[in-house]
């Protein structure tokens, strides 16, 4: 990938907000009914060139086209609820935690570092009370949030500040995000038969995969690593 350009940077933050509310965020119909009307998953605004990114827009808009009654989504969010949060433990959690910790203990060293990162960026981000702030939702987030100021600081023409925030969102997605990103990817395959959160899966790893390549970071699938 060729060094980005500020218009770059600024599809993958919304691509990034994008799949981080689909993953965080309840589904409502309110929410799926503007996917199906306007036509927002006919291309991805961040790596579109990526199969993942493919596959899981085409999933998503299967399922929407084929579940067009508010029982259906009401389904839905019965799914998100299991497979993502949990009724108990889910079926394929969010946690950073659940996959780094020896006994997937949440609030624990992960947590107090990624706290210490939004403080060090002036980040702040809204999260539920009492809510683990090592959520993918939450991580993608601040991710975005440091492709805005990147951004900013382009568009102001002050290249070490871009650099500094461009570093900044390699270091989070290096410690916080890939380690552990495919081991969820397979969890949500493994766990669920639902278009939809299949196609969210493929989609959210496709665009993540996609952006680390700007860092020099690719996906080796044989051994299921970003390096």
């Amino acid at each position: 990938m060729e060094k980005p350009t500020a218009e770059d940077i600024l599809a993958a933050q919304v691509s990034f907000e994008f799949v981080a509310a689909l993953v965080h965020d309840e589904p409502t119909t309110d929410m799926l009914n503007t996917l199906r009307e306007e036509s927002a998953l006919d291309e991805a605004p961040f790596g579109n060139e990526n199969e993942n990114v493919k596959r899981g827009l085409a999933l998503m808009r299967g399922w929407l086209a084929t579940n067009i009654e508010e029982a259906a989504d009401h389904e839905l969010a019965g799914e998100w609820l299991d497979l993502l949060i949990g009724r108990g433990e889910p079926k394929a959690p969010c946690w950073e935690s659940y996959y780094t910790e020896p006994d997937r203990r949440l609030y624990s060293q992960n947590s107090i570092d990624i706290k210490k990162a939004f403080r060090e960026h002036g980040a702040q981000l809204q999260t539920s009370e009492n809510e683990p702030v090592d959520h993918l939702g939450i991580l993608l987030r601040f991710v975005a949030f440091l492709m805005a100021q990147e951004i900013n600081a382009l568009n102001t023409e002050n290249h070490e500040q871009a650099e500094w925030y461009a570093k900044s969102q390699k270091e989070f997605l290096s410690t916080h995000v890939l380690p552990w990103l495919s081991s969820w990817f397979t969890n949500v395959q493994r766990s669920t038969k639902n278009d939809f959160y299949l196609g969210v899966s493929y989609l959210l790893f496709g665009i993540v995969q996609s952006y680390v390549e700007r860092f020099g970071i690719y996906y080796y699938s044989t051994r299921d690593v970003f390096e």
